[in-house]
């Protein structure tokens, strides 16, 4: 028998041990692996029913589909393939999990903000391509997007006419895409949109902003928005345009390489050549620029393309 005292005090008293386990014999055993509720279990074998007739329809017919069942709309053909999409990709990596390899092929079109990824996390990109997982919606990305939308508005029909100088209007689906971080609330953003007006970039109508581009890079089609885009007087001896991206956030946000490609886009849709066209971050918060001194050029860029991860089991 073993006691606990503190002080000369007798706190608690444990009992003799016996020859059985006090603690299989007090709870109750339970069942492993635990069996399914019934409903999941009703759902797994109506499942598994529906699959064995698609067989017999295949093995009968050539195909798998119900011919009397009604047809799907275009929507859920959408959704079904984008099912059967991940199912392919979830099966290859089982395969390839169990040879000890695993090759992760990079995608023909990826955004700029895929590019940012890459280039910052290698192996967790490539991982997520392997095994894609839903992202969690990004408060500071909406919050980046809102920004950028009141931007649109303050410049309003000032912009300049025609080609890419038109007002772009935000397309919510490219919400996740977004790369300013470090923001939240409407407080915050009214904050920055007054830091704006008072900037240095208030006064100052740029020939486009929001410009979508896509330009071919080491094989693969890279796309994207460019915040904005000034255009510099004829007369001055520096480059001819100004590339801009607002950092709504934290200044070390900044990847040179975002700057680097917009400025490839920009010279290939004007026939330029880069070093003719300045690119900056402009950090609303602040009102600071910041010019990158060396911007990495489009050999660099593919030689991230193009790099080979290794992808851990």
């Amino acid at each position: 028998m073993e006691e606990a005292v503190l002080q000369g005090e007798l706190l608690a008293e444990a009992s003799p041990p016996g020859p059985h386990n006090p603690l299989v014999r007090e709870v109750a055993p339970q069942p492993w692996p635990a069996p399914l509720d019934p409903e999941a279990e009703a759902r797994r074998q109506e499942a598994a029913q529906e699959v064995q007739r698609a067989r017999r329809r295949f093995a009968e017919l050539g195909s798998y589909e119900d011919q009397s069942s009604e047809p799907l709309l275009l929507d859920a053909h959408e959704i079904v393939a984008g099912w059967d999409a991940d199912i392919d990709r979830l099966l290859v990596e089982a395969v390839e999990s169990r040879s000890g390899d695993q090759l992760v092929e990079l995608p023909r079109q990826l955004s700029t903000t895929a590019v940012l990824r890459l280039h910052a996390d290698p192996e967790g990109f490539v991982a997520q391509l392997a095994r894609p997982m839903p992202r969690q919606p990004s408060r500071s990305a909406r919050f980046g997007t809102h920004f950028h939308h009141w931007l649109e508005r303050y410049f309003g029909a000032r912009l300049p006419h025609g080609g890419l100088g038109q007002q772009q209007l935000l397309d919510l689906d490219e919400l996740p895409d977004r790369a300013d971080f470090g923001t939240h609330d409407e407080q915050e953003l009214r904050e920055l949109c007054d830091a704006f007006a008072a900037g240095r970039f208030a006064e100052t109508v740029p020939y486009a902003i929001e410009a979508p581009f896509s330009i071919w890079i080491g094989g693969r089609l890279i796309r994207g928005r460019i915040d904005a885009v000034y255009q510099r007087s004829s007369e001055s001896r520096d480059a001819e345009f100004q590339v801009v991206d607002w950092k709504t956030g934290r200044a070390e946000n900044a990847d040179p390489l975002q700057l680097a490609i917009y400025r490839l886009a920009w010279a290939e849709a004007y026939g330029l050549q880069p070093s003719e066209i300045d690119a900056v971050f402009y950090h609303v918060p602040s009102d600071e620029i910041v010019r990158p001194t060396a911007l990495p050029d489009s050999q660099a860029i593919a030689a991230i393309l193009d790099a080979q991860v290794e992808l851990l089991p």
